[in-house]
Parts: structure tokens; sequence; C-alpha cells
């Protein structure tokens, strides 16, 4: 006589497929079953009580990862107390990070300046190293041009770059930094050309002040080889389609007229290479 369920037979006891119970098994959740000489899994009362807990736990809102991290190995079952316990630390932990998420919303509708998403603030953790660096060389920055940098920051730090890359990059950025350091005057002409680049976000992208940073920018950068050096190194090692890629985004954050002096800049670092 058989004592055993067939997985058919738990499927409509616990109101799940035989696919959820499968998959289960697959990412191992679930313990493998002993089979019949014909090879039907077969499923004592252990299995069904692990797999009530499954589901009860889906209902709380954890996913499979988390279920597996809560329930333990199927061999070696947890007691209820153990469950609930890891549960509720998951939970609190759930509920800190919701949390923090609704204070930062709130802040944001307090203010009541924001027009689009565009404006959300943004997190990056290279452009929070950098200013960390040259913080106290920043004399008067205005908000407009360190909220631009934030947000090009951040698009390069959400790709996936290699770690040949981000090595590279790193190196660059430490090159930068320390010659700024040391040439402190050269980085405060650099953040004045900055100003005025951000100045001209509404401006057409013929207008004489448009025409003339972008001179201006062309000769600063040929008059500090080393920062122009530094730069053609660094694309030389990322030159992958997801750079341009990364660059086009980029360019898509600027104005018409910001647009055109970074292309009269693209311009002169293409030549000087040549």
């Amino acid at each position: 006589m058989r004592t055993q369920l067939h997985i058919g037979e738990v499927a409509q006891l616990l109101d799940i497929t035989p696919k959820a119970i499968r998959h289960y098994q697959k990412i191992g959740l679930l313990a493998a079953p002993e089979r019949t000489p014909s090879g039907y899994r077969l499923y004592d009362a252990q299995d069904l009580l692990r797999l009530q807990r499954i589901r009860r736990l889906q209902s709380f809102g954890l996913s499979l990862k988390q279920i597996k991290a809560v329930l333990g190995n199927p061999k070696s079952e947890h007691t209820l107390r153990d469950v609930l316990l890891a549960l509720e630390e998951e939970l609190t932990s759930q509920v800190k990070v919701l949390e923090e998420r609704r204070q930062k919303i709130r802040a944001l509708l307090e203010e009541n300046t924001l027009a689009n998403v565009a404006q959300l603030p943004v997190e990056s953790p290279s452009f929070q190293f950098i200013q960390g660096q040259l913080a106290s060389y920043q004399l008067t920055v205005s908000t407009a041009l360190l909220e631009k940098e934030a947000q090009l920051y951040a698009l390069l730090d959400n790709f996936q770059w290699s770690p040949n890359q981000q090595d590279k990059m790193q190196e660059t950025a430490q090159l930068m930094i320390q010659y700024f350091i040391e040439h402190s005057d050269e980085y405060q002409e650099l953040l004045a050309l900055g100003e005025r680049f951000a100045a001209v976000a509404l401006a057409a992208a013929d207008a004489p002040a448009v025409q003339q940073l972008a001179q201006d920018f062309v000769h600063y950068f040929g008059q500090h080889p080393f920062l122009l050096a530094t730069q053609q190194q660094e694309e030389a090692v990322v030159e992958t389609p997801l750079m341009y890629i990364a660059i086009d985004l980029m360019m898509s954050h600027f104005s018409p007229a910001q647009r055109t002096i970074l292309n009269g800049i693209s311009a002169f670092v293409k030549g000087s290479k040549s």
C-alpha cells in the first residue's frame, strides 16, 4: 500500500502547481524526493510541512531566496521559533529600508521643487570620492554645476565596467586629483570655465558667448597637455561600444549650447591625437 503522495496530489492539496514544486526542488528549497521504480516522485509529511512553510512565508511577501535563507537546509529544518525569529529580523530590515526611502520622498515633497524625474537627487560613489578629495579647493561652486557633475558621474557608475576598465578609470581619477591638488590655480581656472558652462545652458547654440567659451576650453586644454594626455590615455582603455553609448547618454543631459561646446572640445581632442 502506498503511503506517500505523488506530485499531482501534493499540488492539489496545497493549491500549487507541480511546476512550482519542481522549481523549489531545483533551487534547493525542497529536498529531492524519493521515486517509484517507474520514476514518479513521492512526497511524505515532512515535504508537505516544508511546502506549507514556503507558501506561508511567500504570503508574507518574502522572495524564494529570502525563504531559503530563513528555512535553511531542507535536511535540517529549523524550529518554528527559529523561523519566526529569522522572519522578524528580515522584515525589520525591510521596514528600515522602506522607512529610509519614505523619509527621502517626504523630504522631496516638502521641498516642492521637483518638476520631473531628471531633477531627482543622485548618488555617485565616484563623485563623492572626488568631492572629498577636492572639496577644500572649491572655494565657490554653484549648486547647478555640482548637480550636473553628480548626474554624470552617477550615470557612469551605473554601468558594469570590466575590472581593467575600472582600474584604469580609478587610476586616471587619482592622477587628475593629484595634479589639481599640486596645481590648484589650474583647478580654479577649470572651475571658472565650468561655472560659465553651466550659465550658458539656456543660450542659443550659436550665441557669441557659447562660441567664445568653446574657444576658451580648447585654449585651456591646449595650455595643460598633462590633462589632455591623461584623458586620452583613459579613453584608449575604455574605448568600447558601451563607452560610446555612455557618451551619447551624457550628451543628452546637456542643452544644445552646451553640446556645441563639448563637440568643440571633442574635435580638438581628436585633432590632437593625429
